[in-house]
């Protein structure tokens, strides 16, 4: 006969059992007395290695560190930041760096104003237009050029632009579509601060597209970027002897083939013959008329209206002679005049 224990009401301890140890609990005991002591815990020592683990990961990650990712450590060292290429910071740092490299380099010249010298040959000379000689030295009549004996020119065409307070170098090259680092070299400057110059010369820029004017148009200037290599007036022919009136001037060019329009006007007459080769004819106000003659390329059509300077035709290399030259003529009420008293 078998007799429960349960039905005897015998109470027995009961042992709860746990991976990696034994936790031996009294529940009487909890119902008593809640003051307890830490259970007694039975450590195996198979699961150590696995609790360690799981502190230190516990530990890394609670420090918002990732142990497979790496990060760069910045310690605030602004020689430790890599900036753009073409970021501002650079782009100065490297021009102050290397100002050394510039500071030899001449980008605007000073030459004395003589009798006789025009501003298309002084243009010609230092390769630049006549608008930029006249804006940069604040000339806006040309008749009193002979008031000046001595000129500033730079060697790029350009606009002199009037520093405001609001100005910095980087709204200058937004606003103007220039370079920062061509402003700062063209000017020599050698820091970015503007705030204390007065001008700051904007290199590659027209000045008239700026608002800038002068009355250079009532005058004539050179058709082509080059000097007269044969002068208006009676000469002798080296071969023949026969002595004969050349009614206008060759120009030979120095390096562009462009040539242009000497003043604004319109085209009244394109043609060809055995002796001018093809040419043009341009008609101004005050009943004065333009020739251009042994031109290679026409660039323009009958009745065009043409700006001051504007192209008009090209000249072209001959294979067959050393020799290329314009042949250049004003005609005042179609009577041939000296272009050079009308030359500026």
């Amino acid at each position: 006969m078998v007799i429960s224990l349960e039905s005897q009401n015998v109470k027995l301890k009961r042992n709860f059992y746990l991976p990696g140890f034994n936790l031996i609990s009294k529940k009487n005991d909890i119902r008593k007395n809640r003051n307890l002591k830490l259970p007694e815990i039975s450590y195996n020592l198979f699961y150590l290695p696995f609790f360690l683990s799981l502190i230190i990961f516990s530990f890394i990650f609670s420090r918002g560190v990732n142990p497979v990712i790496r990060r760069d450590t910045s310690y605030g060292d602004l020689n430790s930041i890599t900036l753009p290429d073409n970021g501002a910071d650079i782009v100065f740092k490297n021009l102050i760096e290397s100002r050394d490299n510039y500071a030899n380099n001449k980008h605007f010249y000073e030459d004395y104003y003589y009798k006789g010298d025009t501003l298309s040959s002084l243009a010609t000379k230092y390769g630049v237009s006549i608008e930029t000689i006249l804006h940069v030295n604040k000339i806006n009549d040309v008749n009193k050029i002979v008031e000046y004996t001595k000129l500033q020119i730079p060697n790029i065409d350009g606009f002199m632009h009037v520093v405001t307070t609001k100005d910095t170098l980087e709204s200058l090259s937004i606003k103007y579509g220039v370079s920062i680092k061509d402003i700062f070299v063209v000017n020599d400057l050698k820091s970015e601060n503007i705030g204390n110059l007065d001008r700051v010369y904007i290199p590659g820029i027209n000045p008239v597209n700026y608002g800038w004017h002068s009355n250079i148009d009532s005058f004539f200037i050179y058709p082509i970027n080059g000097f007269i290599s044969k002068r208006y007036g009676v000469f002798t022919n080296k071969i023949t002897g026969i002595s004969d009136f050349y009614h206008g001037v060759d120009f030979s060019p120095i390096d562009k083939l462009d040539v242009k329009a000497s003043k604004s006007g319109f085209v009244s007459r394109i043609g060809y013959s055995p002796s001018y080769g093809n040419y043009i004819y341009l008609d101004h106000s005050g009943g004065y008329r333009t020739l251009y003659a042994h031109i290679d390329h026409i660039d323009v059509s009958l009745h065009q209206k043409v700006a001051q300077g504007e192209i008009i035709g090209k000249l072209e290399e001959n294979s067959n002679s050393d020799v290329v030259k314009l042949f250049f003529s004003i005609l005042n009420r179609d009577e041939t005049v000296n272009p050079e008293l009308y030359l500026k």
